[in-house]
């Protein structure tokens, strides 16, 4: 599996502080490249319920865990920011996408919302994992939600509609989650995409 070098940290600070925060980043980041590699990825679990009906589980979220190599979770604010950007945040979204609609297989009434970056929409690998198991269990669609941060959506909106994958999850007839109100920054055609094509939701 090619992740490519997230451990090549350059900083034009050479004071001893920033070298220390260089290779605490650099050992968070080996941590995370060996977890990916070896698979050691899980989903946790987290109960959703509908503002209407606080009593009423609607589906719940599945938030990807990496654990190292002692069997600790790393913390997902420890080394989002660092690799945001790079092929191993495909990758781990790729890992919690497989984790998610293997669960939806074997469960066939649970409805369950995926973490995910909008980077990921589109990408091949990301893509193929989705359309391999929808082609195998195509009623799980209707059961997955997608779910994507509002920062990260509003880059990905504006050209959804025209973008491949948007058919395809159309088609596949990925469940919409409904969140309580539209984004702040969202205007108007942006809300009406998302109450009317929502399959991902915007967190």
């Amino acid at each position: 599996m090619q992740i490519g070098n997230p451990l090549d940290i350059s900083s034009e600070d050479k004071s001893p502080l920033a070298f220390a925060n260089a290779q605490n980043e650099k050992n968070i980041l080996r941590r995370v490249v060996r977890a990916v590699q070896q698979n050691d990825t899980l989903l946790a679990f987290q109960p959703i319920v509908k503002s209407v009906e606080p009593n009423s589980i609607f589906c719940f979220e599945g938030l990807v865990r990496i654990r190292d190599a002692s069997g600790q979770i790393i913390p997902a604010s420890k080394f989002m920011p660092l690799i945001e950007e790079l092929e191993i945040a495909r990758t781990i979204d790729c890992h919690a996408l497989a984790l998610g609609l293997r669960r939806l297989r074997d469960h066939p009434n649970l409805y369950l919302s995926i973490n995910m970056s909008a980077r990921s929409i589109g990408y091949h690998k990301w893509t193929d994992v989705l359309s391999k198991a929808l082609q195998r269990t195509p009623s799980i669609g209707k059961r997955l939600i997608l779910e994507i941060t509002e920062d990260s959506a509003m880059r990905f909106i504006k050209g959804a509609a025209t973008h491949p994958l948007y058919r395809q999850t159309a088609y596949f007839g990925n469940h919409r989650r409904f969140c309580d109100a539209a984004p702040r920054n969202c205007d108007s055609v942006h809300a009406r995409f998302i109450a009317t094509r929502g399959w991902f939701c915007i967190g």
